[in-house]
């Protein structure tokens, strides 16, 4: 089991030396910039003010950096992220083929089975540091531009609209995320097969 580790450990230093593995970071961060400065605009803020004051809810509470940061999530959470989770995973073996080390890889006396697992468990830990790193900023770009308070979310296809206090949405915003993680976990491993 220690060499185990200490493979997987080898495979995240390979995942995380490339500059390539850094861009979905990079244009996470970059993504939520764009989403705050539109939630940000008066029409969006007249709208979110409309939608309040028509459930009787207090603005300033649910208008709130939980409600921002679950807004960015959902936007920031689902095509870009996938995206570049299918790219990292696709590229953790054929980026070994383009630099012609497969062959040595292959050579080690670990199984091919083996190296296929421990390649594809850091494709997934990258997936969960990256959903991980998209909720951390998301939720400390609500809070530093609109403080704490309420989560109120909404879901016009779906007819869904709900609001919670500050705890039991700082929970639910938690759990969010790590359920996207494992959505997206699903896409990492269909870029890694």
């Amino acid at each position: 089991m220690k060499l185990f580790f200490f493979q997987f450990g080898l495979e995240l230093r390979k995942l995380f030396a490339r500059r390539r593995s850094y861009l979905g970071f990079a244009g996470l961060f970059a993504m939520e910039c764009m989403i705050l400065l539109l939630v940000n605009r008066p029409g969006s803020q007249a709208e979110f003010r409309r939608l309040l004051q028509q459930h009787g809810l207090d603005v300033r509470h649910y208008f709130s950096g939980l409600t921002l940061a679950t807004e960015i999530v959902m936007w920031a959470g689902f095509v870009p992220a996938a995206l570049f989770h299918a790219l990292v995973s696709g590229d953790v073996i054929s980026n070994e083929v383009q630099e012609g080390t497969l062959q040595m890889v292959l050579c080690r006396p670990v199984s091919r089975l083996r190296l296929a697992w421990l390649k594809y468990i850091s494709c997934l830990g990258f997936t969960v540091l990256l959903i991980g790193f998209l909720g951390l900023t998301a939720l400390g770009m609500g809070i530093a531009n609109h403080g704490v308070g309420g989560l109120f979310v909404w879901s016009t296809t779906e007819h869904i609209l709900v609001w919670h206090e500050t705890g039991p949405g700082m929970v639910r915003f938690c759990a969010a995320v790590v359920l996207l993680a494992f959505g997206l976990g699903t896409v990492t491993s269909l870029g890694f097969l």
